[in-house]
Formats: C-alpha cells, sequence, structure tokens
C-alpha cells in the first residue's frame, strides 16, 4: 500500500495515531491475515497485549510491539 493509502486510510478514523509503514507491506499483512484466520482467541490476545504495548509507548520499550500486535488490534484498542 502507498503511503499516499496509508494516509487516506489514518486521516478517516484517527489520524493522531501513526501506524508504521512497515504494517502495510505484503508478508506482514500475509501474516496477520493468517493469524486472523487461523489462531484461536488464546493465541489473538497476544496481538492484543502487543498493541497495548505499542499503545503505551511512552512507558514500555518494545520496538517490535507495533509490528506484532498489528493495524487490526492497534486501531481496535485505540477505539476503545
Amino acid at each position: 500500500m502507498s503511503e499516499e493509502q496509508n494516509g487516506k486510510l489514518e486521516d478517516q478514523s484517527w489520524p493522531e495515531l501513526k501506524l508504521p509503514d512497515l504494517l502495510y507491506t505484503d508478508t506482514v499483512q500475509q501474516i496477520h491475515a493468517s493469524i486472523e484466520n487461523e489462531w484461536d482467541s488464546l493465541r489473538q490476545s497476544a496481538c492484543q497485549t502487543a498493541a497495548g504495548r505499542a499503545l503505551w509507548n511512552h512507558v514500555v520499550h518494545d520496538p517490535l510491539a507495533e509490528l506484532f500486535a498489528g493495524e487490526t488490534y492497534l486501531r481496535s484498542l485505540y477505539e476503545r
């Protein structure tokens, strides 16, 4: 997904939520698609935990949290 498309997605719902470009690579999108389709809710909770760590980055230093959480879980947690 191009930066222009990425920016449009961010501007539509939560402009203050900045998602890294790495989340929009084909490889990462394929991984998160398989997580959505193949993992049970217990395993998916690991993505929710990563999203929490990513959104609390001012307290928790976890440079890979956004990558592990993925767009779906970051947006979902941010909306709460």
